[in-house]
């Protein structure tokens, strides 16, 4: 399967040049760096600013003129800023770069490759929402309803929309790499925040492979004895891919994790989460781009040089709204818990002359967010009209007994012990480090470093958010997202804290703990031997095959801008025009009247239904009654393009994709 639609990487390498000189050049200009983090810092920079400038450009550009100007004016203000430019001094950082660029080069081969082997967590929603902002609908509405908003977290749907057209990718491309370069630029950048902090190589990597493979303990369980797994398993709820693995728990245990777009060796799930599952997983919407975006805050917070660092961190902290809205939710209320710490410590009410700067910043960027789109536009939205016309539901409530959500095992209240025991290792004893975080949190905000204090804060934000339930939209399972502050907070500052605790410990003490290391990343190491596997056999999703493709290398954006087009698959047809259907009214809930005609297809009424065109296949075809088979051949359905194929691998009988135009069905 083609890389590239058609055509070459140049267009997109030259994006790619443009956002990393640009994105360097501010950086030098704005921030005292060391020449070994210069370049990467520049490239998340640069991707960050081009990215959110093109979203706002978006609106009055059409889209490739908006990533092209986005992506000249980074390169723009980085010259403007760093002029006169000295070139040994920037071949110097270059040189001193190579390592940390080969190792960000190997992180996103290999998480490249593995993305184009999975289609896993929810590709049926980012897919089609790729495609259609690719289309430059841009804030997007929802792909199987052009009648509603959905003012998703699209920061890294975007920036695979950017791919898609500066590249000429496929939007499964586009997103697999998107996400590869996120891993990529997270882990490394960890890395050298680590080293900094440390100054220890070795503390960095193992700092990166701890965020890489940390995650919840379930596999536990599988040593457990049987009376204790059967008390165990009368407190779980399956929920969601869990319920689909089976009805038994205790059998679950040791089955494959029933989940969509797997490679060719299942997931065991035992090593599945629903809570906290490993970085090296994060195959989502908005994957951990938003971390990218934190480790550059939290590279950069302490060493401003030029106005320029304010007006850059302003648009760093929009950004992590745009790319996460829980994560600059926390991170405010942290900041929020660390300035009272400050209070508390030093006996004043005053306001820090260190933190006016940040408190401009963040005011600046929490206006921005709720106009730039993104979930707190959406919010802002709601609150204005009432809900209307938006995909998107924002509600909380107030939960007692405090509980926390698996996405797997259901709520785990904490009014009973066997759920507590569930909670704690779905969560993973990373949480055991809070207290080491708190009081670091603590020391930082005496010392006015603000955004280590505010991290610190965001994690004791995040414990508290066990009285809260998440009731809108995507359900109770969007309550363990509350947790990201908690978890996230753990295990940045997991390596530092214990690096400098255990230094002058006995070696016995440090034995002990590069053990307990080990058995917190083992379940992560199991999942990423897994995935692995399906490295060597790419796919493009669950619900596309080869001639999808083909079909979408030939007509994607190619019908009319309004066109509707009907398809038994409802995310297939955005995925594969870049155009809206009309199906469901949540990802998960068919409308009523597009049952009826799926059952019977009259091109007449699909017409009347404001369909413009049918994109089918032979199982379909294959379902309908004669009489549905016939109306399909109305004279009025006229045939644009059929692409012939088999139906598997292992199965040659005949198959095809047909897009039929039936705007003459009147």
């Amino acid at each position: 399967m083609a890389f590239f639609q058609n055509g070459s990487m140049i267009l997109l390498g030259i994006a790619f040049l443009f956002w990393l000189l640009g994105g360097w050049l501010i950086a030098v200009r704005s921030f005292n760096l060391p020449r070994n983090e210069q370049t990467l810092i520049g490239l998340a920079l640069g991707l960050t600013l081009g990215n959110w400038t093109a979203n706002l450009l978006a609106r009055f550009l059409p889209l490739p003129h908006a990533f092209w100007l986005a992506a000249l004016l980074v390169l723009a203000a980085g010259i403007a800023l760093a002029w006169p430019l000295k070139f040994r001094e920037l071949l110097a950082a270059a040189r001193e770069s190579l390592l940390p660029w080969l190792a960000v080069a190997v992180i996103v081969f290999v998480m490249y490759k593995i993305g184009r082997g999975l289609a896993i967590f929810d590709d049926y929603q980012n897919l089609p929402t790729a495609s259609i902002l690719a289309t430059g609908d841009v804030p997007p509405h929802f792909a199987l309803d052009p009648a509603l908003r959905f003012n998703y977290h699209y920061f890294l749907l975007f920036l695979a929309a950017q791919f898609m057209r500066l590249g000429n990718m496929f939007p499964f491309t586009a997103l697999d790499l998107a996400r590869a370069l996120s891993f990529g630029l997270m882990f490394v950048l960890l890395f050298l925040w680590v080293r900094r902090v440390t100054f220890s190589r070795l503390a960095g990597w193992l700092a990166a492979i701890l965020m890489a493979f940390t995650g919840g303990m379930r596999w536990l369980l599988l040593l457990f004895p049987a009376s204790a797994l059967n008390k165990i398993a009368a407190q779980t709820v399956l929920m969601g891919s869990a319920k689909d693995t089976g009805t038994e728990f205790l059998q679950n245990l040791v089955s494959p994790w029933a989940i969509g777009g797997d490679g060719p060796v299942p997931f065991p799930f035992a090593f599945a989460n629903g809570v906290h599952p490993p970085a090296i997983m994060s195959f989502s919407g908005f994957s951990v781009f938003y971390i990218v975006i934190l480790l550059v805050l939290l590279m950069t917070y302490d060493r401003w040089k030029h106005w320029s660092a304010a007006v850059v961190t302003t648009v760093l902290l929009a950004s992590l709204a745009f790319a996460n809205e829980v994560a600059l939710a926390l991170l405010l209320a942290g900041a929020g818990v660390a300035l009272v710490v400050y209070w508390i410590a030093k006996r004043t009410v005053r306001l820090p002359r260190s933190l006016l700067p940040w408190i401009a910043a963040a005011a600046a960027a929490l206006v921005i967010a709720l106009f730039q789109g993104g979930m707190l536009t959406e919010v802002l939205r709601n609150l204005l009209s009432g809900g209307r016309a938006s995909y998107f539901n924002v509600s909380f409530s107030f939960a007692w007994p405090p509980l926390i959500v698996s996405s797997h095992l259901g709520p785990l209240t904490f009014d009973n012990g066997w759920k507590i025991l569930l909670a704690f290792l779905e969560t993973g004893p990373i949480i055991l480090l809070f207290p080491l975080v708190a009081r670091h949190g603590v020391k930082a905000a005496r010392e006015e470093r603000w955004l280590e204090a505010a991290l610190a804060g965001a994690a004791f934000v995040s414990l508290f958010t066990v009285f809260v339930r998440y009731e809108g939209t995507g359900g109770i399972t969007g309550t363990t997202r509350l947790l990201e502050g908690l978890l996230l907070a753990c295990k940045l500052f997991a390596v530092p804290l214990l690096w400098a605790w255990a230094r002058e410990r006995s070696e016995t003490l440090k034995a002990g703990l590069l053990a307990a290391a080990a058995v917190t990343v083992f379940g992560g190491i199991v999942m990423f031997g897994t995935e692995l596997i399906a490295a060597a056999k790419p796919v493009a999703s669950f619900f596309l095959t080869d001639m999808d493709v083909q079909m979408e290398k030939e007509y994607w954006n190619r019908l009319e801008p309004d066109a509707l087009v009907f398809d038994p698959i409802p995310p297939r047809a955005p995925t594969v025009f870049g155009r809206f259907t009309d199906a469901y009214l949540t990802w998960y809930d068919p409308k009523p009247e597009w049952q009826v005609l799926v059952a019977a297809p009259d091109p007449y009424q699909l017409n009347a239904a404001g369909f413009d065109y049918a994109y089918y296949d032979i199982r379909y075809w294959e379902s309908l009654t004669p009489q549905a088979q016939k109306l399909l051949q109305s004279p009025c359905v006229v045939l644009v393009k059929q692409v012939d194929g088999y139906r598997g691998e292992n199965d040659l009988r005949a198959d095809y994709r047909r897009l039929v135009d039936i705007r003459n069905c009147k």
